[in-house]
């Protein structure tokens, strides 16, 4: 071991040595089966999309139907200004015109992340297509499809149920829908307890697929079933922009 002392090799020789083929074949993580990293990030990243634009879906269905994903808006009025009922009137024109926007923005910002995580699994697909052949590739990615699918209809399913129980809290007035432009409130005079939530007009943006995402008829009452939406929502776990 002594006349081993002292010996050192530069990098080129040690670059040289591990370009050889590993006798772990396709398992190795060198540039003959693509990085583990390149790999995870994109698995990760197509996990990342699938979760974005889920996620963006659901909250369409939200306000398609009129109402607001339990826990999101504040509910909850001062007490000791309770018994005020135009205070109550105003404490929800304010909180529902705050949830209609908060609504807005999540499912805008879901679409430009989406684009985004897009163009970076493009980007990496075609890094890893440079060190891999193509049935390689493909075996690969149909691996990482597989498992995306069982995660994509377990999340599907969770946040479908989630949007049926806060419908079903709508129609029992534990949640209540926002209004259009002013967000005008009109009460209910047949109601015998100021404790009841004001009755309102329901009114949402139509949208649409303009640059904004949003047309300029907001005043465009609709009507549809709230539970219509689920029918599309469920559709995403077989035509998900995940698909490849």
């Amino acid at each position: 071991m002594s006349d081993l002392q002292g010996l050192s090799f530069d990098d080129s020789v040690v670059q040289e040595i591990l370009q050889t083929p590993s006798i772990l074949g396709d398992e190795n993580s060198g540039p003959s089966s693509g990085t583990r990293e390149d790999w995870t990030k994109l698995s990760a990243l197509k996990k990342e999309l699938l979760k974005t634009v889920l996620h963006g879906t659901i909250m369409t269905e939200y306000l398609r139907a009129n109402i607001s994903p339990n826990g999101l808006i504040v509910t909850n009025v001062p007490r000791i200004f309770l018994q005020d009922l135009q205070f109550r009137i105003d404490w929800s024109q304010i909180s529902w015109k705050c949830t209609r926007d908060w609504l807005i923005l999540i499912i805008n910002t879901s679409k430009r992340l989406a684009d985004s995580i897009t163009g970076q699994i493009s980007i990496t697909e075609a890094a890893i297509r440079t060190t891999v052949q193509l049935a390689q590739f493909k075996s690969r990615l149909a691996e990482i499809n597989l498992e995306l699918n069982e995660t994509k209809e377990y999340l599907t399913r969770q946040k479908i149920n989630k949007l049926q129980k806060d419908i079903k809290r709508f129609s029992k007035e534990k949640i209540y829908p926002y209004t259009k432009d002013d967000y005008h409130c009109e009460v209910n005079s047949e109601t015998s307890d100021d404790s009841e939530a004001p009755q309102r007009k329901i009114s949402v943006p139509n949208y649409s697929s303009s640059s904004d995402g949003w047309s300029s008829d907001e005043g465009q009452r609709i009507n549809r079933n709230p539970l219509a939406g689920i029918r599309e929502l469920r559709a995403f776990t077989d035509t998900g922009r995940t698909r490849s």
